[in-house]
């Protein structure tokens, strides 16, 4: 699952509030988008990191 960590030790968490995902199949390819919108309720600023797992054979083309 795609997330967020938060670096530094007492890092508030920066959740998931929402997530929609459409997919469209053409020629045997799959074509995703995800769009997520993460919610950090904190006080101050935060660093994060953002992970995204893929299968060894996919491949991501974009990130907006």
């Amino acid at each position: 699952m795609a997330q967020l960590v938060t670096k530094g030790s007492g890092s508030e968490a920066v959740r998931l509030s929402s997530q929609t995902v459409t997919a469209t199949l053409e020629g045997g390819l799959a074509t995703v988008h995800i769009h997520q919108v993460f919610r950090y309720e904190g006080s101050g600023s935060v660093e994060a990191v953002y992970t995204f797992p893929l299968p060894e054979d996919a491949s991501m083309t974009g990130l907006t």
